[in-house]
Parts: C-alpha cells; sequence; structure tokens
C-alpha cells in the first residue's frame, strides 16, 4: 500500500505537466500547430489564363496579335467546384486553367464577376473530390493579428507567406464599396484571388493589390490588401444566384463628411455623407439635392459615404429612411432603392485565336488555318503566297521557343509543299513512321523566310494541359 501511494505522488507531477501542455496546445492557434497549414492547400488553387493582346514588338505587323499567359490564385468554396477569385485575373480571358492542389489541370467556367467590386465566380466540373475553406469573420480582426497568405506568386507555384494585420477599413477608390484590409504579408504579382487566412484556418480575406511604392520590379514592400470575407460572401452568393451583383441603388453621388467639412459648414453632425450630384430619373431625382448631408438611415447614425452604399446595396426594393440636413432644416427623406445598372454590365466578349474560327491544332504546339482572302487582308500575306496560316502559338512550346508566331506562314513540311492544314498533319503521320523525332518546316515571317525544327511529338506542360469540361 505505501508502494502505490508513492508512485501516486510521484506520477502526480508528470499528470500537471501533461495537463498544463494540454491545455497550452487547445489555446494554441490551430496555424501554430505542426503540419496545420498543409491541411489548407486542398484548397487553394493556382490559375492560368490566356488572353490575346496587341504585339507591341517592333517588327509586329499592323494590327497582330499575341497570347499573353497570366497567373493568378483562387480558393474552392463549394464541393461543387465553386472557385473564388479576383476579377482582373480572369478578365479578357478566353481561357481560364485551374490547377489543384494535386496537380490536376481543369478548363474553368466564368460564371460571373463584380465588375468594379473585384471578385469572380468560377466552376470547374471534376470527380476528385475538392475541399472549400471556412470563412471567419474579419469584422473581429484587430490590428496586430497574424494571418497566412497562400498563393501563386509569378506562376511559380503554390507559396506560403506570412504576415499581421497593418490595417482595416482602408480605401483606395477601386469601387463603391472599398473596406481592404491591410497587410504586410507579402503579395506579389500572382497572389491575386487567393486567400487570407487568420490563425485558426479560417479565409478572412481576397488578396487583392499590393502597393509598389515606385518599385520598378513591382515586388512586395508590405502594403498588401484584401477584399473582406462578408464582402466576399455576399458578391459570390450574388454570382451564385444571378451571374452579376443584383444590388440596391438610388442615384447619388457623394462623399463621407470630413472634420474640415464639418467646420467649414458649421454643421451640428460629425459624421455622414454629402451630396455631389443626383442621377436623373434615379430614385433620389427630386427628392435629394446638390449639398444635401445625410447623416442618418433607418434609424442608424451615417459613418460615411461607403455605408450608405453598403445599406442602399442591400435594400433592393425595400424603402429607406434618410435623415439629412438641408441648411439649416432637419429633414426625412424615403426612397426605394432600384437595381444598380452599373450590375449587369460585361466585359466585352474576349478575343480569341483565329483556332476558334476554323483554325487545326497539330501535335507540333501550334494550330494553323487556310489562308482566306480576310486573313490574308488581316495579316499583310502577299498573293503570291501559299501555305497555312498559323492561328495560335501554345505559350511554353517548343514553336514558341522557335519563334513562330500568329500569322505566320507554314509553306513546306519537310520540303513538301503545304497548301492547307491538312498537310502539316499528314507529314507529321509519314515522319513518326519514319520513327524520326523532329519534322522541318520552312516559315515566312515578317516578310522574312526560316527553317525551323519542331518534335513531332508535343504535349502542352502542367500548368496550361487542358482537360475537363
Amino acid at each position: 500500500m505505501r508502494n502505490k501511494r508513492l508512485l501516486a505522488t510521484a506520477a502526480l507531477p508528470l499528470v500537471i505537466v501533461l495537463l498544463i501542455l494540454g491545455i497550452g496546445y487547445i489555446r494554441k492557434p490551430k496555424l501554430e500547430r505542426a503540419g496545420a497549414i498543409e491541411t489548407l492547400l486542398p484548397s487553394v488553387v493556382r490559375i492560368t489564363t490566356h488572353s490575346l493582346v496587341k504585339d507591341d514588338a517592333p517588327e509586329a505587323k499592323p494590327g497582330a496579335m499575341k497570347v499573353q499567359e497570366s497567373f493568378g490564385s483562387g480558393f474552392i468554396v463549394d464541393r461543387n467546384g465553386y472557385i473564388v477569385t479576383n476579377r482582373h485575373v480572369i478578365k479578357d480571358a478566353y481561357e481560364i486553367m485551374v490547377r489543384l492542389d494535386d496537380g490536376e489541370p481543369v478548363r474553368a467556367k466564368l460564371i460571373g464577376h463584380g465588375n468594379n467590386v473585384d471578385l469572380a465566380l468560377l466552376k470547374i466540373d471534376t470527380n476528385k473530390k475538392l475541399t472549400p475553406v471556412k470563412f471567419g469573420r474579419s469584422e473581429d480582426l484587430q490590428l496586430g493579428d497574424d494571418v497566412i497568405v497562400i498563393g501563386n506568386p509569378f506562376g511559380l507555384g503554390t507559396t506560403v507567406t506570412s504576415g499581421i494585420i497593418s490595417a482595416l477599413n482602408r480605401d483606395l477608390g477601386f469601387s463603391m464599396f472599398d473596406s481592404f484590409i491591410q497587410t504586410d504579408a507579402p503579395i506579389n504579382h500572382g497572389n491575386s484571388g487567393g486567400p487570407l487566412f487568420n490563425m485558426k484556418g479560417q479565409v478572412v480575406g481576397v488578396n487583392t493589390a499590393y502597393y509598389t511604392g515606385g518599385n520598378a520590379k513591382g515586388g512586395s514592400i508590405g502594403l498588401g490588401f484584401a477584399i473582406p470575407a462578408e464582402t466576399t460572401q455576399e458578391v459570390v452568393g450574388l454570382l451564385r444566384k444571378y451571374g452579376y451583383l443584383k444590388l440596391g441603388w438610388v442615384g447619388i453621388d457623394g462623399a463621407s463628411i470630413t472634420p474640415e467639412m464639418v467646420n467649414a459648414l458649421g454643421l451640428s453632425i460629425k459624421t455622414g455623407a454629402i451630396v455631389a450630384d443626383v442621377v436623373k430619373g434615379s430614385p433620389a431625382d427630386g427628392e435629394l439635392k446638390r449639398g444635401d448631408v445625410i447623416y442618418q438611415i433607418d434609424g442608424d447614425d451615417l459613418e460615411d459615404m461607403r455605408m450608405l452604399r453598403r445599406d442602399v446595396a442591400a435594400s433592393l426594393g425595400k424603402k429607406v429612411r434618410l435623415k439629412i440636413l438641408r441648411g439649416e432644416r432637419s429633414e426625412t427623406v424615403y426612397l426605394t432603392p432600384v437595381e444598380w445598372p452599373g450590375g449587369q454590365i460585361v466585359d466585352a466578349k474576349p478575343q480569341q485565336p483565329l483556332t476558334d474560327r476554323g483554325g487545326v491544332a497539330s501535335d507540333l504546339g501550334f494550330a494553323s488555318a487556310p489562308i482566306t482572302p480576310d486573313i490574308r487582308a488581316r495579316f499583310e500575306i502577299d498573293p503570291g503566297q501559299n501555305g497555312a496560316v498559323v492561328t495560335s502559338v501554345e505559350p511554353r512550346s517548343a514553336a514558341a521557343d522557335s519563334g513562330l508566331e500568329i500569322g505566320d506562314v507554314v509553306q513546306t513540311v519537310q520540303l513538301e509543299p503545304v497548301a492547307a492544314p491538312a498537310d502539316i498533319a499528314a507529314r507529321v503521320v509519314e515522319t513518326i513512321k519514319k520513327k524520326r523525332d523532329y519534322i522541318t518546316l520552312f516559315i515566312r515571317s515578317h516578310g522574312k523566310s526560316k527553317y525551323i525544327s519542331l518534335p513531332v511529338k508535343w504535349e502542352a506542360p502542367p500548368q496550361v494541359a487542358q482537360s475537363g469540361g
């Protein structure tokens, strides 16, 4: 019995130590635990887009276009394949490719975007099991809180950076609803659209912009900005339901009241918004005037112009009560917001490579089409010049590395004349049968002739491989 008491007494300190360690572990923020960040990676995706832009090279033909490849980030918000990113990441893209954490590339469909609210909603179709993020409350963030950024800077691949919350409620003048979270976590080109995590592994923002301070290289100097989680969730909900931002609008423009305005105008209120302009035919037309000071909405003191816009946006079809100062008089105005006319403004349809208008792809990393009168005029091809015109070139392919460009004319393959794209495909088949690894093309480009040799079988590298719906 005495030995048992001694054993129990000796074990008591160990139990206390283990209990203290256990309590400390429970209280420790989740992302400080070993391996915790790895659990977030399946929710983050890398985005590669292709768009056609004007070719500004000195030797480029007038009106010549080239394929531009850009990179961004995003994150999964639904097991059905919905993905959030920034609008500017996918703007003008004719192709959006999403790379999952396991490396699978999937083509994405654009569901909708937030117009001047820099958010977009994509959807992918895949048999893979997807892991959506969990949202936190950005409203609970405080200055100095630790945060984690996961994204695809400069297209290098999934990268993790960390920092703190530097400021809240930043107005950068990007949209009607600016309320950015500022962080010193390194954010660079390619991080756009990726998640900003708190230390519980919850998304509290969408990384959207960074300030370079005149840095010629455009790198991070510790001033990054993220759209808050609450705004993101509201926008995503509207995009899923309508495909655009269906918001309330009363048709006024204005500015937040500043201490200087209070002093200059002798106002009795400290916060609010002053009307600068009223849109003719809008709900505010005839009800509000330039110079009116709005200081309450539905009984709540108005903080600034952004609060007015947010509250009106959330009140589509519902009457709102505004308290205003008109001169020295206080008045009450009732307005019923209508649908914001800017919500359904869509981007022009992205210009696509000629491949989508009759071009024929090959296994050489490019596609071509017959020389029609329109194409001959567009690319200024000499009247007596025959062959097949290059309509698209896959980025990072051997064809791209050789200098092949949209508008070049393939005149011979293996020294045999080319009259149509089918001739190129036939020469590839013949070359493979002869067990040769390369094929030689004679090209006319920018008024000059050259030979190039390409591998007869080319596959898109992982970042641009096409699969999925």
